[in-house]
């Protein structure tokens, strides 16, 4: 090892960049001799690979003498711990660290990163306010109905293409599209991931490039490319597209596309553009994950005995004739913490029970003055609800409320 180090010394310029491309592009960690001038320890090379060179240990020489512990969490260097031998003693490795702990926090932007990431998940996730943020895999078919196929998510995960994703609102397209952008990452694949609902056809390329540098990749890096909330009515989500698969090239774009009729539809010619796209289906979540979901509600906020609280919020469903998404059921579970055993006949008493649980539970919402009476807001909110409809919109933000 102590070779490969005087090897990489006196390699020339070209070579040197060669070989500093072979450790970025396929090690975390390179680990190699002390090379005699213990003038460098460490270097990162980029925020995913680090060259580390041992400290001397066991020789007669006069140099600094010791040996670095190095910590890694998910497959990344996090510190360097070094001990120094002084006087037959091993401390503080002082001397290596330039402090005087001895010990190198390593700046690593892939945990960085991947912690931007979990805050996008964890945010998709948050329905209530005190509420625990879990993810709960679901099924990606290429049928929507019920089946004893595989889930094709984590193979989809593992070697992305072209997909249009699409379910009904509130399946959780959006959740999914943040947890695989996640696991893609931990993996060492990046994904670009644009909302349009909030970027312009003529700053998609842009959104791109932003995060590109925001998280430290090139064009090359990128592996996949999720468009949500894709709306066939929108005509601008339809140069969105266009853009994109140009921009992409051999890029496998994934398209989220939420329909509220029995069956989806589109106007949209597919076949002018450069990508193939696979057809696929979120499906409602089966008996089996709704009882993972409650599974990991209850362990948080205790409500029964695990059977009757699945029993319970599949009854329930079906009795409002609404499908099993996890919204639904955390809705359903919210409602359980305050009245396990009231039945809920109708999706007006659902949205009744809802709405005094947020205006009595003091950490829902916070008031300038006085709590508006539960009542009005019924009204009102079934008022918003009917424009909604009237006027075909699927998604609003607080402003519309000022």
């Amino acid at each position: 090892m102590s070779i490969f180090k005087n090897w990489i010394i006196e390699l020339n310029k070209w070579s040197q960049a060669e070989l500093k491309k072979i450790i970025e592009e396929h090690f975390s960690l390179c680990l190699c001799g002390h090379c005699h001038q213990q003038d460098l320890k460490f270097n990162q090379i980029s925020q995913k690979s680090l060259v580390c060179s041992a400290p001397q240990l066991f020789t007669n020489k006069y140099d600094d003498l010791g040996y670095a512990i190095i910590t890694i969490n998910d497959h990344h260097v996090t510190s360097l711990i070094y001990r120094e031998y002084v006087n037959g003693k091993f401390l503080n490795g002082s001397k290596f660290s330039g402090n005087d702990s001895g010990i190198v926090d390593i700046q690593n932007g892939h945990n960085k990163n991947k912690a931007k990431l979990k805050a996008n998940l964890d945010s998709a996730l948050s329905f209530f306010k005190d509420q625990s943020k879990f993810f709960i895999k679901p099924k990606l078919s290429k049928d929507r109905e019920f089946n004893d196929e595989d889930n094709l998510i984590d193979t989809f995960i593992e070697s992305p293409m072209a997909a249009f994703i699409i379910a009904h609102p509130q399946f959780g397209l959006t959740c999914l599209s943040h947890y695989m952008r996640l696991e893609a990452y931990k993996n060492g694949n990046f994904w670009i991931y644009l909302d349009a609902n909030h970027t312009k056809a003529r700053k998609a390329i842009n959104d791109i490039e932003l995060q590109l540098q925001d998280f430290g990749e090139n064009k090359t890096d990128i592996c996949c490319i999720i468009i949500d909330s894709w709306d066939d009515t929108i005509v601008d989500h339809h140069n969105i597209l266009k853009l994109i698969d140009e921009y992409a090239e051999d890029i496998p774009i994934v398209i989220m596309s939420a329909y509220s009729s029995y069956s989806y539809s589109t106007k949209f010619d597919f076949t002018q553009l450069n990508s193939k796209f696979m057809p696929l289906h979120l499906q409602a979540l089966q008996r089996t994950k709704v009882r993972e979901l409650v599974s990991k509600y209850n362990q948080t906020q205790p409500i029964a005995e695990e059977d009757d609280v699945v029993a319970k919020v599949v009854k329930d469903l079906e009795t409002l004739n609404v499908h099993r998404t996890p919204l639904n059921c955390l809705t359903l579970l919210k409602v359980f913490e305050k009245g396990f055993n009231d039945d809920l006949i109708n999706r007006t008493k659902l949205i009744k029970t809802v709405l005094f649980i947020l205006f009595t539970n003091a950490e829902s919402f916070t008031y300038s003055s006085t709590k508006p009476e539960v009542e009005d807001c019924e009204y009102i909110l079934g008022r918003f609800c009917k424009n909604l409809i009237q006027n075909h919109t699927r998604s609003f933000d607080p402003d519309v409320f000022k």
